[in-house]
């Protein structure tokens, strides 16, 4: 019995062991695909970084182009148009072209037409007898595009005898053409520069017909992939056509390579091929180890008891679960952080150059499309921050900040808020407002202010016609002696709300009826944060709806009472402000001052240069935060503007150089962060590091002039009368 005993004891060890034997091999097994996953993985977004860089800044050169010539030849169609003469047009292709070359040096020969049955040249260039302007590359693919921007393949330039790529556009008389030329050398140093000093790693560029056009392997320039076989380049071309994904594996001469593809504007292909193989060799070395290791594991593992073992397992994964959700969060984060960078930068592009409009336009009906764009950029900025809202909250990083307001004043902008937007829509805006109510009071003022406003607009937007009545007052808080309970209901006349939807209204991202709401704009976040932001604050949003008739929001908000005196009538309050209402703020100029501004895009620096332009200031700007520290030492400034986010060096890092730099006789100029980034402590962030002031783009217009009043010294400032 004994022996048996003994025996089933073994089998039971025998089988205990060969369990967790097997166990932790497929734990090795798992790890090393793991951690050959993640390598590759490594090498991807690497290919992403080097593919995205080189094609944003390709991008950015040929925009430059592209801009070049649609600004131009508006101007020179007006030409035609005015019968001017041909002096005169060579005039100003003179002009543009002395503007392009500043701004390229030795990437273009600037602007040359065909017009009025002339060949003209900004840059002088007088052609060979015998030139056919109609029977060039740019002539001929410009008639061919009928007007649209032309983006001609590179070919020999008659005037230089280098490889160009050309941008041309016919004009509206259907024969004349105006065009410019771009090297593809700059291109050239883009491809070599993104993979300096990288091992087995390439960059290339291919245009429509599949010709390399830049590569970081000079030698391969010109080739046609779709003709060669048998090199690297054809292989990667080959397998990008029959994949259809950003990244894909290629084999050739025994090595690996991970290729990451991006497609750009205008039809070029951008392959960053990355070697794989070595990568993936010296994974041999930790897979070794953790056999040695896990061998050693296991005999001490066998030892002891198997529910000590699972425990231990069970201990292990929940770690790995907890570094699993950190990670998570913290993805999360600098997710929402680039994603309020990325959107906002182009909006305060398009709100920007929109304000130029706005100001120098003399068209009415030009005045009323860039108010039409300026209401656009304002709700899809709304939309953003309702995104950003929501985000904070799910991470639990929203903060509630109670300060001491003046409800009548509040009350008092949202009924002009809101007010504007009812007229519109021929909507009638009700106030019962109890003049009993405390007026003096303690909470978030912002987010108070923000869940009235949700409620208002969404009753606008859903309401067709009838009225919008906002309803306010109080009652005592029995759980607070000093403070109320601030009452707040808004009742619609809109579409209502079946009964068995009013739940799906507090769920993230849900539209009701979407067929028949499918015109009214949001993202359905509105009320899931109205709801959130209520119970960080101690109370909840309740509806009261009938389907066809209309709705009732409303809540029951704790808030704490400075002083009981009475809103009173609301009458006496618009009077109030009126006899309140600040003096209209004058213009000044400053044509003695001199600003540094510090951004890595260029039309962000063109919205800037253009929104003080009527100040007289004179600005230079700079691309990097190398070029900006460079001319921080030859020149004396009184303010310097950095963008927050750039590629090498950011806003922080070149204030941190400059500070540094004792010598620098701009080591004590006032320094103001300019950022995309949107996201709470973005400011507090930015003051602390050492700027001076934070301005969020888009930037507000009315904000910088303040900004700059603040900063400037008060004797460089003069006042307009």
């Amino acid at each position: 019995m004994e022996d048996k005993k003994n025996k089933d004891f073994r089998v039971l060890n025998f089988i205990s062991a060969a369990v967790i034997i097997l166990f932790f091999a497929g734990v090795i097994i798992a790890y090393f695909q793991m951690i050959r996953k993640t390598t590759e993985d490594n090498i991807v977004k690497d290919g992403e970084l080097n593919a995205v860089m080189a094609a944003d800044r390709i991008e950015r050169y040929l925009t430059m182009g592209e801009d070049s010539i649609m600004l131009s030849a508006y101007a020179l169609e007006n030409m035609i148009r005015e019968k001017r003469s041909h002096s005169d047009m060579v005039d100003y292709l003179t002009t543009q072209t002395s503007a392009i070359l500043e701004l390229l040096p030795e990437s273009s020969t600037g602007l040359y037409a065909y017009a009025d049955g002339e060949y003209m040249d900004g840059g002088g260039w007088v052609p060979e007898p015998g030139y056919v302007p109609q029977e060039r590359p740019w002539y001929i693919q410009a008639v061919s595009d009928k007007g649209n921007l032309a983006i001609v393949d590179p070919y020999l330039d008659s005037q230089t005898g280098e490889i160009v790529i050309s941008f041309s556009k016919m004009l509206y008389d259907g024969e004349s053409v105006i065009c410019v030329d771009l090297t593809m050398e700059r291109l050239q140093e883009i491809t070599e520069a993104i993979v300096e000093g990288e091992e087995n790693s390439s960059e290339i560029v291919l245009d429509r017909s599949r010709n390399v056009v830049a590569h970081s392997d000079r030698s391969e320039v010109g080739k046609n992939y779709l003709k060669e076989t048998g090199s690297l380049g054809a292989e990667v071309l080959k397998a990008y056509e029959d994949n259809t994904e950003g990244y894909f594996p290629v084999t050739y001469g025994g090595e690996e390579y991970v290729v990451y593809a991006m497609l750009l504007e205008n039809s070029w292909l951008c392959f960053s091929v990355k070697g794989a193989t070595r990568s993936y060799n010296r994974l041999a070395v930790p897979l070794i180890i953790t056999v040695l290791v896990t061998c050693i594991f296991i005999a001490v593992v066998v030892v002891v008891s198997i529910n000590s073992a699972k425990k231990s397992e069970l201990n292990r994964k929940l770690e790995l679960e907890s570094e699993s959700a950190r990670a998570a969060n913290k993805a999360k984060s600098n997710f929402l952080s680039n994603m309020s960078h990325e959107i906002r930068t182009p909006i305060n592009a398009i709100l920007g150059m929109n304000e130029m409009i706005l100001r120098e336009s003399v068209s009415d009906t030009t005045r009323d499309y860039s108010n039409s764009i300026r209401s656009a950029g304002k709700t899809l900025l709304g939309l953003i921050n309702d995104i950003l809202d929501f985000s904070k909250i799910e991470e639990g990083k929203l903060e509630i900040i109670p300060v001491d307001y003046d409800l009548a004043k509040m009350l008092r902008e949202l009924v002009d808020m809101i007010g504007t937007r009812a007229e519109d829509k021929g909507l009638k805006l009700a106030l019962d407002f109890d003049g009993k109510t405390p007026r003096h009071l303690r909470g978030d003022e912002i987010r108070v202010k923000q869940i009235i406003m949700n409620i208002l607009t969404n009753a606008v937007k859903y309401t067709e016609k009838g009225s919008i009545t906002l309803k306010v007052g109080y009652e005592k808080n029995p759980d607070d002696p000093k403070g109320i309970l601030l009452k707040v209901d808004v009742t619609d006349t809109g579409i209502g709300i079946r009964p068995e939807d009013i739940d799906k209204i507090f769920m993230k991202f849900e539209r009701l009826e979407a067929e028949r709401n499918r015109n009214v704009e949001g993202a359905g976040l509105g009320i899931n944060i109205t709801e959130n932001l209520l119970g960080l604050m101690g109370s909840n949003l309740h509806v009261e709806s009938t389907y066809g008739k209309g709705s009732t929001f409303g809540f029951k908000l704790p808030q704490r009472v400075l002083d009981w005196t009475e809103l009173g009538d609301y009458k006496d309050i618009e009077n109030e402000a009126s006899e309140a209402q600040q003096p209209e703020k004058k213009l000044f100029t400053a044509p003695s001052a001199s600003i540094l501004a510090v951004d890595d895009n260029q039309v962000n620096l063109m919205v800037f240069t253009n929104l003080l332009k009527r100040t007289q200031i004179k600005i230079d700007t700079a691309m990097s935060g190398d070029e900006g520290i460079a001319k921080t030492r030859r020149k004396k400034y009184d303010i310097i503007f950095l963008d927050y986010m750039m590629p090498k060096k950011n806003g922080i890092e070149t204030l941190h150089e400059l500070k540094a730099e004792e010598a620098n006789q701009n080591v004590n100029t006032p320094t103001v962060c300019l950022t995309a980034n949107a996201v709470q402590g973005a400011e507090e962030e930015c003051i602390n590091e050492g700027f001076d002031g934070y301005l969020s783009k888009p930037v507000d217009p009315a904000a910088l002039d303040d900004m700059i009043r603040s900063l400037l010294p008060k004797e460089k400032i003069k006042e307009e009368e």
